[in-house]
């Protein structure tokens, strides 16, 4: 079975997952370093000293070898999933998010489950010679059972074409933003609220595009990020679960650049908003940011959006020098263009990804 599903070193990859199991004591051994740790008991499938026990994980770290009465049924189960170690380049300490859970690359070969699944006996009976051998116990039985049910769904689930997420980029002052809010209110499009380490601008409030958090915050959201990009002293980011609930995301060219190597599995459309020197200039007076503050960004963005102007990547571009009516036209033109004829509820039926012709509008 192949199954494609996302990794922390944020790149789709397709992994042939080859068994599910639990771990060995040697294996534990070999990988301790590299394995999160879990302040619980959970089990290994080497069987103990005695018949009656199997190997454990104490919630110290360290391994039980005298085990734990096989019908115990208070000890975790943390499955292994067993990969074909040339399918995917990962890397140790990568973590792969399938299944509904996080993974981590702890071995060649192994992704070892960040979570314990369920609580249950090694073996429930707990009164044959072998009770202790891993190969008869319940708990190969309930995982190759798990691990059956889950194929057999996604073979026979269908595979959806995704919607298309806009990215919007433009240099401070395009009027990218006001873009993204006339995708929300007249086509139902939802805008990406991206988190943000900079200070709120005057008469900016909390339900704007962003979300503030401060930069010893960033480190609880990071290991979600579907993409990242820093301006001068300032990070921006969005979330795997964010994202998929979005339609838009205002964001810069080396964003986006990074967005496109961790999702693999949905059109992604660039469209590029410019402005004049003259409007750009007006809209930052008007915007109150204060003239130091709005050259540092300006010096800040000038390389990147440079070099993406000299490659011209954008799908659609919008000349916002003119009227609210003017950039409403352009932006209803663009929604035709990629397939949409109203809200996010109708079905998409634009072109596919990776096929995309560059259009102006």
């Amino acid at each position: 079975m192949v199954v494609e599903r996302q990794v922390t070193s944020y790149v789709k990859t397709a992994i042939e997952v080859t068994d599910i199991s639990i771990l060995s004591v040697e294996e534990y051994r070999v990988a301790e370093d590299n394995i999160p740790p879990l302040n619980e008991y959970w089990w290994l499938r080497s069987p103990g000293n005695y018949g009656s026990v199997a190997a454990c994980v104490c919630p110290d770290g360290n391994v039980g070898v005298f085990g734990s009465r096989i019908i115990d049924d208070s000890v975790g189960v943390r499955p292994t999933l067993r990969i074909h170690p040339k399918s995917v380049n990962l890397q140790i300490g990568d973590k792969v998010r399938f299944y509904g859970r996080i993974w981590t690359y702890i071995a060649k070969g192994i992704l070892l489950c960040d979570e314990i699944i369920c609580r249950m006996p090694f073996r429930g009976d707990g009164q044959a010679d072998d009770a202790n051998d891993y190969e008869k116990s319940d708990i190969k039985a309930y995982l190759d059972t798990w691990f059956r049910d889950y194929v057999k769904r996604e073979d026979s689930e269908p595979r959806k074409v995704r919607e298309p997420l806009f990215c919007i980029i433009g240099r401070t002052g395009s009027g990218k933003s006001t873009v993204a809010r006339i995708f929300e209110e007249e086509f139902g499009k939802k805008q990406v609220r991206s988190y943000t380490t900079r200070p709120m601008r005057p008469g900016e409030k909390k339900s704007s595009d962003h979300i503030f958090i401060t930069p010893e915050e960033v480190r609880d959201y990071i290991s979600d990020a579907a993409a990242y990009t820093k301006i001068g002293a300032y990070e921006y980011f969005t979330t795997y679960a964010v994202l998929d609930k979005s339609d838009t995301y205002v964001i810069d060219p080396i964003g986006v650049a990074n967005l496109r190597t961790r999702v693999k599995d949905r059109p992604i459309y660039e469209i590029y908003v410019t402005a004049g020197n003259a409007t750009l200039t007006k809209r930052l007076v008007d915007r109150q940011d204060g003239t130091s503050v709005v050259e540092k960004r300006r010096e800040a963005e000038k390389a990147q959006f440079d070099a993406y102007e000299l490659l011209k990547p954008w799908d659609y571009l919008i000349e916002n020098d003119g009227t609210i009516e003017d950039l409403r036209k352009k932006v209803s033109d663009i929604v035709k263009a990629a397939g949409y004829t109203g809200s996010t509820a109708d079905r998409y039926t634009g072109p596919k990804p990776n096929g995309d012709p560059h259009t102006t509008t």
